[in-house]
């Protein structure tokens, strides 16, 4: 089949399917290609921007056929005290250890981390070119925490996180921050982030000496946590997935 008459029906580019296919990195799978292990209906493929039809193309590499795993997509609250991760060496809990648990099927892994003190969304997906573009920093993917602070925050502090202050590894902001309401033994926010840095709402309040007793991630990218108690899971609706696909720009 001839590139003009692949592209008139096509539905993706090459490295996406491949990328779906769990085949590494962006950039592990744009070296697969340009080194001509990629063959379409036979035929060599080495450009990037070739499209094919996952449902009708036969794709191999190296010779042997690639399978396209269907794409899952799903809203997780994961539990305090649970690792972000697929394997832990010290034998903790695991996002992985859930997923058994609840019988998810597909390959999924968590797009991003929670820090193990921390809960609530995450976002699991088999759609690698997906999650990589919710974790770029220029998709800017909004993330939204309902934080139990020890006290109320100040004002000139409230101004501070918004302007932006120095850690150890630059400059860090909140792009939202707003009063929710007291308790009789804390104060709520939500704090809305756009960057991925490791622990940084707990590290931005403890910079000012505030304590994060709780912090729950409720919205990520659109989709928010609604309907879902700690350690359950539930599968993304299409209008969810469509407001992934705009958060991630593609």
């Amino acid at each position: 089949m001839r590139d003009g008459a692949r592209a008139a029906r096509a539905t993706m580019r090459i490295n996406r399917a491949l990328a779906r296919a769990g085949l590494g990195s962006r950039r592990a799978v744009e070296e697969i290609i340009t080194s001509g292990r990629v063959a379409v209906n036979g035929e060599t493929v080495t450009d990037l921007a070739t499209r094919i039809d996952p449902a009708k193309d036969k794709i191999t590499l190296d010779g042997k056929p690639v399978r396209q795993s269907k794409l899952a997509y799903y809203a997780f609250y994961k539990p305090r005290g649970v690792i972000t991760t697929m394997k832990d060496e010290k034998g903790r809990e695991s996002v992985a250890d859930c997923l058994r648990k609840l019988d998810v099927k597909e390959a999924v892994k968590p797009v991003g981390r929670l820090d193990r003190r921390s809960e609530g969304l995450l976002i699991l997906t088999n759609d690698g070119s997906l999650a990589m573009k919710l974790m770029h920093p220029s998709a800017g993917a909004k993330k939204t925490y309902r934080v139990s602070l020890d006290r109320r925050i100040t004002t000139e502090d409230a101004e501070s996180f918004q302007a932006g202050i120095e850690l150890s590894d630059g400059l860090a902001k909140f792009d939202a921050l707003v009063f929710v309401r007291d308790n009789p033994k804390s104060c709520l926010y939500d704090i809305t982030v756009t960057e991925g840095r490791n622990r940084l709402i707990r590290r931005m309040l403890g910079a000012r000496e505030y304590i994060a007793k709780r912090l729950v991630r409720t919205d990520f990218g659109g989709v928010r946590l609604t309907g879902l108690k700690s350690g359950e899971i539930r599968k993304l609706s299409k209008h969810e997935v469509g407001i992934l696909m705009k958060a991630g720009n593609m």
